[in-house]
């Protein structure tokens, strides 16, 4: 086995990561993508090091990454850096007392000698405890494979081969029904670095059909550049917030998770699909293009497909799914905006509604982005929720992140917490008692003072969020129990079952 090549298949935070085994690296490193992939909390204090070719790269630290090795885990810090590939480095190896098996091609872990099979380029990796559980866990996965891959293979067109392989649905198109006068805005200025991205980025849209330039437009918009925090990667946006001020509403109906969360019911098997770029697969209605021109430096362009920042963007869309998935909404598949879940009984099943959910975004030439879907696994993630034949759960990452946030320090602090924590409502008990004095820290005539049980309350929910909570699905066939409660700061409600 060549130690240069050597490679493991773990998990951080949950999320899958292939990461090289390498004694002569002090620090596990991760790259910027997988830190905004596994939403890894970066540090504010950066450390500068110098890499084996003398160069030196300033970096962040992902903090408190729970490392998952062969069934093993433990909570790690890493490098964030401009790296080709994730790295476990020596304290990895030394926080988990293990051991390179250069003969077996194992990473083997003392505590509970456990192993996790290296593999090259070619090769696939295996979690094992010993060589008859490799074989038949191979022998599934393998099977697994070779079923996603026919049906895949048999629905290849809905498929994108790169970012730009874009369906084109004649399902819908976009309109952007508005009263009053056009709206005419100036350019905002840019930085010289995002000026030079948005003249490539105007390019690529010009050589894929998306944008047109025009000559006069009695409409325009300003392009604004958002960069990522982690990554630093640059996304072109159109500030249309005055052309949304006049558009007419549009009245459709957009789900909400926990509807969604509760329909998934008595499934052992699911899948999520992911839609690339899923809006630039719309066009616009050519009546209605001229309100998306947007002015630049380099000149005006109107889009020929949607494009994001638009108001009835996500119900257009949403309507466009509901539609096109309709022969299997509600009984196998559901979806919200973008993103599908697919959800079986058993593993036959779950190969036939596969097939069917392909087939059907086929026929509405839609593609799906392959590298962002997950097949027929026991336990997914789907919109910000752990999702497994039990039930549902807050996603650790983000749980991790809400726990380590600080004191808050002024109103702003307070409303972001606040939003965070609302969102995993549910599974927080008597939320509203707890949160009520955070609130009372946000209105406008309040000034802000921090004190004793603030801090207690802050605390508490943070604690109680820590704990291990998987919320059930209903059975509508068994009876429901309300428990209910009330002070004079609050009232709140649970819907229960018994055995549930």
């Amino acid at each position: 086995m060549n130690l240069q090549n050597f490679r493991v298949e773990t998990r951080m935070n949950g999320e899958p990561v292939t990461s090289l085994v390498d004694t002569g690296a002090t620090s596990a490193i991760i790259t910027p993508e997988t830190a905004e992939r596994v939403g890894a909390r970066i540090s504010q204090d950066n450390v500068t090091v110098e890499t084996m070719n003398g160069n030196t790269s300033t970096l962040g630290t992902a903090e408190g990454i729970k490392l998952n090795i062969g069934g093993e885990t433990k909570t790690i810090d890493a490098l964030v850096m401009d790296s080709k590939e994730d790295v476990l480095g020596r304290n990895c190896l030394k926080k988990f007392d293990a051991k390179i098996d250069t003969k077996n091609s194992t990473l083997v872990i003392e505590e509970k000698r456990t192993a996790s099979q290296a593999f090259t380029d070619e090769e696939r990796v295996e979690i094992r405890k010993d060589k008859t559980e490799i074989h038949k866990k191979k022998k599934r996965e393998e099977a697994k494979c070779a079923e996603v891959e026919k049906l895949l293979k048999e629905n290849s067109k809905a498929l994108a081969q790169h970012d730009f392989d874009l369906g084109k649905t004649k399902l819908v198109e976009c309109e952007i029904n508005t009263t009053g006068a056009p709206i005419r805005s100036l350019p905002f200025g840019l930085t010289k670095d995002k000026e030079d991205f948005l003249k490539t980025q105007i390019e690529q849209l010009l050589e894929k059909n998306l944008i047109e330039k025009v000559q006069f437009s009695n409409w325009s918009s300003p392009v604004v550049i958002i960069e990522k925090q982690i990554t630093k990667k640059m996304r072109l946006c159109v500030d249309y917030r005055r052309v949304n001020e006049q558009t007419t509403d549009e009245v459709y109906p957009i789900p909400t998770v926990n509807d969604l969360l509760n329909e998934v019911r008595e499934a052992k098997y699911f899948s999520t699909i992911d839609i690339i770029k899923g809006y630039w697969q719309v066009p616009m209605s050519q009546a209605h293009k001229e309100k998306t021109t947007f002015v630049t430096k380099f000149g005006t362009y109107k889009w020929n497909v949607m494009p994001f920042g638009l108001k009835n963007a996500p119900m257009t869309f949403q309507r466009l799914m509901d539609g096109v998935l309709s022969p299997a909404r509600h009984r196998f598949a559901l979806v919200y905006i973008d993103d599908i879940i697919v959800y079986s009984k058993t593993k036959q099943e779950h190969k036939e509604h596969l097939g069917v959910i392909l087939k059907l975004l086929k026929d509405a030439n839609l593609k799906i982005n392959r590298e962002k879907c997950t097949f027929m696994r026991s336990e997914v993630t789907f919109l910000g929720h752990n999702v497994t034949e039990k039930g549902v759960s807050p996603l650790v990452d983000k749980v991790e992140a809400i726990w380590k946030m600080p004191a808050p320090k002024n109103a702003k602090q307070v409303r972001a917490f606040n939003g965070l924590v609302n969102y995993y409502r549910d599974y927080l008990p008597s939320l509203s008692t707890l949160s009520l004095p955070l609130y009372d820290l946000t209105k406008k005539s309040a000034r802000f003072q921090w004190d004793e049980k603030c801090q207690k309350n802050f605390d508490e929910i943070k604690k109680r969020l820590k704990e291990d909570i998987v919320l059930a699905r209903p059975d509508y066939i068994k009876p429901f129990v309300v428990h209910t409660d009330a002070s004079d700061e609050g009232m709140g409600a649970i819907l229960s079952q018994i055995d549930r």
